[in-house]
């Protein structure tokens, strides 16, 4: 068999997120060890999120993405990540399938997308495999991803695990994902 990216994800997932079922581990928290209960898989999809501002913070030397907002709804079950970065590049990339789509598309939906794969640049930030934010779409029933470049503003809207993707751009917007 050959496997698309996505499928192999979701076959695998241990392999690309860890155990996707609910874990009891002691952990030290708020000055003790306590015992606690989390799907460690579901921890690794939000802080693939996280990376990618973390990333942007040390690419810009903490210029841009200095200031991340992390939010969790436990009854709407959403969790909203939040940068003041640079925004994703909006130009066009080239699929190995031979068409064109918008960077920031790639790097939320597409598994080996990104611009941290030149080792020669000494970038040492958590975010070099290319699979971080697709991992966190292909996980979740709803992904909403807005990023501005300061001069457009691109929303990207996939739904039921990457089976439909839909993006949009408008002019103008406040610079950040």
């Amino acid at each position: 068999k050959i496997l698309d990216d996505i499928s192999h994800v979701k076959l695998r997932k241990g392999m690309y997120i860890g155990a996707t079922s609910n874990e009891e581990r002691e952990q030290f928290l708020f000055g003790t060890y306590q015992k606690i209960k989390y799907v460690p898989g579901l921890v690794k999809i939000i802080e693939e999120l996280i990376n990618n501002c973390t990333d942007e913070a040390i690419r810009t030397n903490f210029k841009f993405a200095n200031k991340i907002s992390v939010s969790i709804d436990q009854e709407t079950s959403t969790i909203v990540v939040e940068d003041n970065g640079r925004g994703l590049p909006q130009n066009m990339v080239n699929t190995p399938e031979g068409t064109e789509i918008p960077a920031a598309v790639a790097a939320w939906t597409r598994v080996k997308a990104g611009s941290n794969f030149d080792d020669s640049q000494g970038f040492a930030g958590a975010g070099q495999n290319g699979v971080g934010a697709s991992l966190t779409n292909i996980f979740s029933k709803s992904f909403i991803g807005i990023t501005c470049d300061g001069d457009n503003t691109m929303t990207i809207k996939c739904e039921n695990n990457l089976s439909s993707i839909d993006w949009k751009v408008k002019s103008g917007g406040k610079q950040g994902t």
